[in-house]
């Protein structure tokens, strides 16, 4: 059986995210009040992510029908602006 190898800077990339998220880890364990303001965090931008990937898909999604075009778009911008209020305010999230 062949091997294939993942390139060499998506090795050390997932090294530095891991040494992230053990970092993260630890502070979250030691401190309760930072743990949420990492979890209104963490919310922020993954709404914002799936918004704009909800607007995009209403945009150019061509081959949905036009109402679900709509719809997905505008549960994008939702989506994107809710995770706008959990970044800019994380302590009201």
């Amino acid at each position: 059986m062949i091997e294939k190898r993942s390139p060499s800077w998506l090795r050390v990339l997932e090294i530095l995210a891991g040494v992230l998220v053990l970092a993260v880890a630890f502070f979250v364990l030691a401190d309760s009040a930072f743990a949420l303001t990492v979890l209104a965090y963490t919310l922020g931008i993954g709404l914002i992510i799936l918004g704009l990937s909800r607007i995009f898909a209403g945009v150019y999604g061509r081959y949905f029908a036009t109402w679900f075009r709509e719809i997905n778009a505008g549960g994008g911008i939702i989506a994107f602006v809710l995770g706008i209020v959990a970044i800019i305010t994380p302590h009201n999230s």
